[in-house]
């Protein structure tokens, strides 16, 4: 073999050899770049299905916004570029006037269909995600025709020496004025007054007195807003208390201590403290001892009050409370005086719920 043949087979020794190495090189720098890709591509994706789901969020805030200044309409698509290729839009449907009857109560557009059922969509890129919510109307305490208001259909019983009052009575216990007088218990349509009647038992001396006969039973004229009144409550400065027995104050009317209680649960009060303004309980209420209470009771299931205690204002019961039980000397009477100074304390904010994604 001549040297310009050893010289020739082995640049060509070489390059085969730089072929046999370079070759899977780069089959695995392909193959990691094409990951790569992939990897970037599905981040890339995942980040524009944030952003496109903040944007639908953001469009409900812009609902709340509105309905809180007085502009949402029903049916109008309100749509808002929010910069960076990112976009919004949301459609609100008003509920209490939409002839449905949108919480299968059997009425319809009744005071607690006042919401609004808002869908929003965001969109970023490729990405589209879609949200649903109720944007619920703040509700007012009503204008108390009972001292009790009783949403459902409960079974009633009074006994030893207990009073349902609605004589208007006065913060430290004086009588008010006669003409603010108003029925002792009442329930909303479509249950009557001759249901509520059929569902009551006396017991002992008990009485329920007011404006009407005695037993001073009765009907509002027409559904109360509940769901705008809890929603209402929720978006006050709140003290939560753990649901289970509790011997503490709420408050103290004397002392102008008012405020805003939640239980989400059942509670026994007990002992001999004071408490006022609202006290929210999602469960079973029992009150016994010798408690005080000063302001508006929202209780969503049973009520039992035993003992000497003193509810001075009014109670509301909600649809799902199956019984209301009044024992020993336990008092329940209205006051004009402690209802208005609960009144101030419950913003008039639209708030959120149900905020839920739906499909495409």
């Amino acid at each position: 073999m001549s040297p310009s043949q050893r010289v020739e087979y082995g640049r060509g020794s070489i390059l085969t050899t730089l072929l046999i190495v370079m070759v899977p090189l780069m089959m695995i720098v392909t193959a990691a770049t094409t990951v790569m890709t992939g990897r970037n591509d599905k981040l890339l994706r995942s980040l524009q299905e944030q952003k496109a789901l903040l944007a639908a969020s953001a469009a409900i805030e812009q609902a709340v916004q509105s309905a809180q200044a007085g502009t949402l309409r029903s049916g109008e698509q309100v749509d808002t570029d929010l910069g960076n290729g990112v976009h919004c839009s949301y459609l609100a449907t008003y509920l209490g006037n939409d002839r449905d009857d949108n919480d299968g109560d059997g009425l319809v557009d009744e005071a607690d269909e006042r919401a609004f059922e808002v869908v929003a969509e965001g969109t970023h890129g490729v990405a589209r995600r879609r949200v649903a919510a109720t944007i619920i109307e703040p509700a007012p305490l009503p204008v108390f025709l009972a001292t009790i208001l009783a949403l459902g259909q409960p079974q009633i019983e009074t006994a030893g020496t207990s009073l349902v009052s609605g004589q208007d009575t006065r913060i430290d216990g004086r009588r008010a004025a006669a003409v603010n007088d108003v029925n002792g218990i009442d329930t909303e349509p479509p249950h009557t007054a001759t249901q509520l009647r059929s569902n009551y038992t006396q017991k002992g001396s008990s009485k329920v007195i007011g404006k009407t006969g005695t037993p001073s039973l009765g009907v509002l004229a027409a559904p109360y807003n509940l769901p705008g009144l809890i929603a209402t409550t929720r978006i006050a400065h709140v003290t939560e208390l753990p649901p289970g027995t509790y011997s503490g104050s709420m408050g103290n009317a004397t002392t102008n201590a008012w405020q805003v209680t939640q239980v989400l649960g059942d509670l026994h009060w007990s002992g001999s403290k004071t408490g006022a303004g609202i006290l929210f309980v999602t469960g079973d209420l029992q009150i016994t001892g010798s408690i005080h209470w000063d302001g508006v009771i929202v209780v969503l299931g049973k009520l039992e009050m035993t003992g000497s205690g003193i509810v001075n204002g009014a109670v509301i019961q909600g649809h799902s409370g199956t019984s209301i039980k009044m024992g020993g000397s336990a008092t329940i009477r209205y006051s004009t005086e402690a209802i208005n100074r609960v009144r101030t304390m419950l913003p008039q904010a639209f708030s959120v719920d149900g905020w839920r994604e739906i499909g495409q």
